[in-house]
């Protein structure tokens, strides 16, 4: 955060950043002071010149930022690079020598996770981001064979996000026995990259263990012809033990945010299963 900055008020900022691999990442990086801060900045020989919002900001108000940016593979990324001040600020910058077909690849989300679980016939889809640059969406494709590959669903990216977002599909028509989805993500300019593959059996969702019900907004019971010892534990979307308790039939959710779990249940025989749990408040 604010890498390179100059003081407070009339704070400056020199800076170079010469023969290196990547220039840094952040928010406002050579960033000048707030009031009438200036910032003077070279970036050189840099393979991938420096990602974030407003790079090289001059001061808040009467603030300057002077830079430039010579063989240097890839121009910065984000939004109003190369601002000055917000009353009277001034930006003067050059770039020389640019050349975007060696740019570097900067990766446009960071995946956190993606899961495929059934669930009564239907396939639930769960993922989850950190981070998006120029994200324009994501599709869920499914196969038999996991060589042949058709689309399931379309989701709408956010393009640009700094804070961890959350997804959901729902594949209400999937295949019987075992089959394999994942997630392609595309960006506005077409590029696109795949997820790990997932492998569910829809088949193994007419077991012995139902909850009910299910969504619930209150409690729900565990319904299996099994008189065994058993043992409950309650996983968030994120993997995180929520709940845990043996031989417990009936559970409330009264302490637990809408949304997706997974149950998963151990038999004393040594015998498990999981069936997803929709809380919707």
């Amino acid at each position: 955060m604010n890498p390179f900055a100059g003081g407070n008020d009339d704070g400056h900022s020199s800076t170079s950043v010469i023969n290196t691999n990547c220039a840094p990442v952040g928010l406002n990086p050579f960033a000048g002071g707030n009031a009438d801060g200036h910032s003077s900045t070279s970036v050189i020989n840099t393979n991938c010149a420096p990602v974030g919002l407003n790079p090289f900001s001059g001061g808040q108000e009467d603030g300057h930022a002077r830079f430039s940016l010579i063989n240097t593979a890839c121009a910065p990324v984000g939004l109003n690079p190369f601002a000055g001040g917000r009353s009277d600020g001034h930006s003067s910058f050059s770039i020389l020598v640019l050349d975007p077909m060696t740019c570097l690849t900067v990766l446009p989300i960071t995946l956190l996770y993606f899961d495929a679980m059934a669930h009564e016939r239907k396939v639930y889809l769960d993922w989850s981001t950190s981070s998006e640059i120029n994200n324009d969406y994501f599709t869920v494709e499914r196969s038999k064979n996991a060589d042949k590959w058709e689309k399931v669903v379309r989701v709408e990216g956010a393009g640009f996000s700094s804070s961890t977002l959350n997804y959901q599909a729902i594949d209400t028509d999937p295949y019987t026995g075992i089959s394999y989805y994942r997630l392609k993500q595309t960006d506005f300019d077409g590029q696109f990259e795949y997820s790990d593959v997932r492998a569910v059996n829809i088949d193994a969702d007419q077991g012995r263990v139902r909850l009910y019900p299910n969504p619930t907004n209150d409690r729900f019971f565990i319904v299996s012809p099994e008189n065994s010892a058993f043992s409950v534990n309650i996983l968030d979307a994120y993997g995180k033990l929520v709940y845990t308790e043996a031989n417990q039939k009936e559970i409330s959710v009264a302490g637990f945010a809408s949304g997706m779990y997974v149950v998963r249940i151990n038999f004393a025989g040594g015998e498990s299963t999981s069936v997803r749990l929709i809380v919707n408040k």
